[in-house]
């Protein structure tokens, strides 16, 4: 629930209504009679928890009244005016006053204004005398000034009531100030006494904010740092691992410049070797060829190529030849017969060609 301060100063007198806000309604909570001392505000024995907004209703007494007549009716326009048209009708000029102005209605095409006005240095006093309270009032208005302003019509019975006000009741006062608070029908926060507590808070907020995006950043960046530092750390070790590997592989090379180049090389090297390493097993073919030899077969000549084996030898008769190609055929393939011929001492010769099944 939000608490607001409503100071209500009057003639003799000043009265703190601490009103907490639900929604759209507002409540009264505590309500504190308090003094006027050479006009600043006396009396207040204790600081109030929990405010978030404070508003001020200066009595009549305090104001200054002028009525001028413009021929527009924008207040932005009238707000960039007034600071001329007070010049002639403020004694000491607009700067020794601040002001501000309500609509009293339309003559002859033109706007009638009421110009509010009071001495810098008597509203000085007053947010001087609130300021050690850590008091900052939002809004200055007048309870009274709304009072007159909507229980008469005409500009005349405005000014009389200006000048000698009805007397307001309790209840009707609070009414009025729940009214202010919503909607002030003057606000003379401005200028050098421009109300600057949410300004301050929201510039506040940003550079806080601007201070946490800022350590992020730097948390951000350390850690791409130690992580930038890590990578080059393991990079590093990966490259000694791979030196010590390689030189471990090619122990007779001293000038490593770059290891995965030269590594390369060695594998198109060898690839280019590769007749001499992949083809039939030398071992394996024997011991299988050992395993199929009879009395009388004789093998004088065995030649392993990357595909291809070719055996040559004798035996006692052409029959054993076509024994000798069904065995081999057990664990060669495309096995053929490609020389057969009587040799000199009464055997037969013969050549055979085969492939090694692969696994």
């Amino acid at each position: 629930m939000k608490k607001s301060l409503f100071i209500d100063l009057r003639e003799n007198e000043a009265f703190i209504y601490e009103i907490e806000k639900a929604g759209d309604t507002f409540s009264v909570k505590d309500t504190v009679p308090v003094s006027l001392n050479n006009g600043a505000v006396a009396g207040i024995d204790r600081t109030y928890e929990g405010i978030k907004e404070t508003y001020l209703s200066l009595p009549l007494s305090l104001l200054n009244f002028r009525i001028i007549e413009l021929p527009f009716s924008d207040r932005e326009k009238i707000r960039e005016l007034l600071s001329f048209e007070m010049d002639s009708l403020v004694l000491g000029g607009s700067e020794n006053a601040v002001f501000d102005c309500t609509f009293l209605g339309k003559n002859n095409g033109k706007s009638r204004v009421l110009v509010v006005y009071i001495a810098k240095d008597r509203l000085r006093a007053l947010l001087d005398s609130l300021a050690p309270l850590k008091l900052d009032p939002k809004a200055i208005t007048s309870v009274d000034l709304a009072s007159v302003l909507t229980s008469s019509g005409s500009e005349k019975e405005i000014a009389n009531l200006l000048i000698d006000p009805n007397p307001i009741s309790g209840d009707a006062r609070v009414n009025l100030a729940y009214q202010q608070i919503r909607e002030p029908v003057i606000n003379l926060r401005s200028g050098e006494f421009a109300y600057t507590a949410d300004t301050e808070r929201k510039n506040r907020s940003l550079r806080i904010a601007s201070v946490v995006c800022v350590l992020a950043l730097v948390l951000f960046l350390a850690d791409m740092a130690l992580r930038i530092i890590s990578s080059n750390r393991e990079m590093a070790s990966i490259k000694a691992e791979m030196r010590r590997t390689y030189s471990s592989l090619f122990p007779e090379e001293k000038k490593i410049t770059d290891e995965l180049y030269q590594l390369k090389a060695h594998v198109k090297e060898l690839k280019t070797k590769e007749d001499i390493f992949v083809g039939v097993s030398p071992l394996q073919f024997l011991l299988k060829l050992s395993n199929m030899i009879q009395a009388g077969i004789v093998f004088s000549e065995i030649t392993m190529e990357k595909e291809r084996i070719i055996l040559k030898g004798e035996c006692p008769s052409l029959s054993e030849v076509e024994q000798i190609k069904k065995k081999l055929g057990e664990f060669l393939y495309d096995v053929t017969v490609t020389d057969v011929k009587p040799s000199s001492r009464e055997k037969t010769v013969f050549t055979i060609t085969a492939k090694e099944r692969m696994p």
